[in-house]
């Protein structure tokens, strides 16, 4: 045991210290909750056609302009890049492929040794 933690640690003669006690034992409050339980919303009781226009209208975004089209000829690097597996360059997609076959050649390997289907020299 380090030496900085044994000289914290209470010797025999010494008793322990009492661990502090709040006045208050009720729970802190969270940050942010206090707020709410000071104000509790009340929620109104609207009937049900009117909570459903409420949604709508809270919901409802006015449209200013129509969107654009998209446009149907794409340029060639974009095509290009839909070919892509998870738009990864070519590079790396080809070493992925080679770790994906030595993994399979190895663990097919093991498998084989386990086996005893082939026998290592």
């Amino acid at each position: 045991m380090p030496d900085w933690l044994s000289a914290l640690m209470p010797t025999a003669d010494e008793e322990p210290q009492p661990k502090a006690v709040l006045e208050d034992e009720a729970p802190l409050p969270v940050v942010g909750q206090a707020a709410r339980r000071t104000a509790p919303p009340t929620p109104p009781t609207p009937e049900a056609g009117d909570a459903l226009d409420d949604l709508r209208s809270q919901v409802a975004v006015p449209d200013a302009a129509p969107p654009a089209a998209p446009k149907k000829s794409r340029s060639a690097r974009s095509a290009r890049s839909a070919r892509t597996f998870g738009g990864l360059l070519p590079w790396q997609v080809f070493f992925l492929s080679v770790l994906l076959f030595l993994d399979v050649a190895i663990i097919g390997m093991l498998f084989l040794v386990m086996l005893e289907r082939v026998v290592l020299p």
